[in-house]
C-alpha cells in the first residue's frame, strides 16, 4: 500500500461526512504488561485505513469547513527512544499516509481549542469493540469537555467505506492468503502422530514472519476433542495417528490479513 492509497481512502470516507464537520479519529496507546514492558501495538484499524499508520498516540483530524487533514504525531521522548527505538518524525509519516499537514501533539491543543467551536458537528470513531482504549492523555481530558458539542458517531461511515474494497486493498488481501496458504503446507510438514499441536502453531507463525508477516489472530491447531471447543488456543496436545485437526488460522501482512479454516487427518 502506497501513500495515494491512503489519500484515496480518505476522499472517500470525506464523501460521507458534512461540510462543516470536524472529525477526531485516534491510534489508541500501548497497554503496559509490566514495570517497563508494554503489549505489542495494534493501532486501531479504522486510523489505519485512513493513515497507514501505526504509531501509538497519533490523532488525526479532518476539518471539513477548512478542508485540512492534520496528522499529530506524539512528542519525541529522546530519553524513551533510547528504550524502545526511534519515534515517528513527521517526514516518515507524510511519505506513508500521504498527509502533507503533520505536527507533534505538542500543538494539538492550541489547533483543537481554536477550530472546535465553528464545527458543526463533531465526529468520533467510537470503535465500539474497543472503547475503553479509545483516547489518551490530554486528549481524553479534551473530548470529555465536550459533551455540550454536537458529537456524533463516525463509525457507520467507517464501516461502509470499507465494505467496497480498494483495488490495493484487493492486492494486499490476496497476498496475505497467497502466505498464509504457504505458512499452512510448511506447517502440515509437522503434522505427524507423536508430534505436537505446538509444533504446528509454531511452524506456521514462523513462516508468516519469513515473509515479514504477523498472525491476523490467536493460532487454533486442535486436533480430536479439542476441535470441539470454539476458540482453542491452548495448541498443547498430541497429536495421535488416525485423529482429525482442525485449524483456524491467518497470516496479516502491511495490515490486511487472511481468515482460514481446515482439518485435515494426522496420518
Amino acid at each position: 500500500m502506497n501513500k495515494n492509497t491512503y489519500i484515496d481512502l480518505r476522499e472517500r470516507f470525506k464523501t460521507s461526512l458534512e461540510s462543516e464537520d470536524l472529525v477526531i479519529l485516534m491510534s489508541g496507546t500501548q497497554i503496559r504488561k509490566s514495570a517497563d514492558g508494554v503489549y505489542p501495538f495494534h493501532a486501531n484499524r479504522n486510523f489505519v485505513y485512513l493513515t497507514g499508520i501505526e504509531e501509538p498516540e497519533a490523532v488525526l483530524i479532518i476539518n471539513m469547513q477548512k478542508n485540512e487533514e492534520i496528522l499529530f504525531l506524539r512528542d519525541i521522548d529522546p530519553f524513551t527512544e533510547k528504550w524502545v527505538g526511534h519515534f515517528m518524525k513527521k517526514e516518515q509519516a507524510q511519505e506513508i499516509s500521504g498527509i502533507e499537514d503533520v505536527r507533534y501533539f505538542e500543538d494539538f491543543e492550541d489547533y483543537f481549542e481554536s477550530n472546535i467551536e465553528s464545527a458543526k458537528r463533531i465526529g468520533l470513531d467510537y470503535d465500539h469493540n474497543h472503547e475503553s482504549e479509545l483516547f489518551f492523555g490530554s486528549a481524553k481530558a479534551m473530548i470529555e469537555e465536550l459533551e455540550g458539542f454536537p458529537l456524533y458517531d463516525v463509525f457507520p461511515n467507517l464501516v461502509e467505506c470499507r465494505m467496497i474494497k480498494h483495488p490495493d486493498e484487493v492486492k494486499a488481501i490476496q497476498n496475505a492468503a497467497v502466505i498464509t496458504n504457504s505458512a499452512i503446507e510448511a506447517m502440515l510438514s509437522e503434522m505427524k502422530p507423536d508430534a505436537n499441536e505446538m509444533d504446528m502453531a509454531a511452524r506456521f507463525l514462523y513462516e508468516g514472519q519469513k515473509n515479514f508477516g504477523s498472525l491476523m489472530f490467536d493460532t487454533i491447531v486442535a486436533s480430536g476433542k479439542n476441535a470441539t471447543v470454539l476458540h482453542y488456543i491452548e495448541n498443547n496436545q498430541k497429536l495421535h495417528d488416525g485423529a482429525l485437526v482442525l485449524l483456524h488460522l491467518g497470516i496479516c501482512v502491511n495490515d490486511y490479513g487472511a481468515d482460514t479454516s481446515r482439518t485435515y487427518p494426522i496420518h
